[in-house]
């Protein structure tokens, strides 16, 4: 969610690969639309960070994408970003803080390992550590480290 609102960017309309954008407002149970991104594409993902929408990789019909794209609110303006180090299709994608994290995805011939971060006060990307294995249509979630560490120090529960 951006202010309290839930948006919808791109995807596949079953004919095509969709560069249009909407937001659902809950208070009055209504969609609106919003400018429409630069590049067709499904099989992205966006998240919310600093106020602004950011949509990453994704296929435009004819190739999987290393670009990406960022909405302001208040132009209503989609603009071009660095693109990423990898291109990426059904990749996941978290926010830490101002960085945003583009996790595993597909890049035409296999499940990628990889992982990138995207600095948005720099515009910039760079690798972090692979994880062990390829994935794609994965879900990742941030969770502060505070709640992790009691989770990895407790015994296993033996279920009967």
């Amino acid at each position: 969610t951006l202010d309290g609102f839930v948006y919808a960017c791109g995807g596949f309309d079953g004919d095509q690969d969709l560069k249009e954008c909407e937001f659902f407002m809950p208070d009055c149970n209504e969609w609106t639309g919003l400018a429409s991104m630069n590049i067709r594409r499904s099989g992205c993902k966006t998240v919310a960070a600093e106020g602004k929408l950011y949509t990453l990789g994704g296929w435009n019909g004819s190739e999987i994408l290393d670009s990406c794209e960022v909405y302001d609110p208040r132009s209503n303006r989609w603009t071009m970003i660095e693109p990423m180090n990898r291109a990426r299709h059904g990749l996941d994608v978290v926010v830490i803080g101002n960085v945003i994290y583009a996790i595993g995805g597909w890049n035409g011939s296999k499940q990628l390992s990889s992982i990138e971060r995207y600095h948005t006060r720099s515009n910039s990307w760079e690798f972090v550590k692979p994880m062990s294995m390829g994935r794609w249509l994965t879900t990742a979630i941030p969770i502060p480290a505070q709640q992790v560490k009691p989770i990895i120090n407790e015994p296993p529960v033996n279920e009967a």
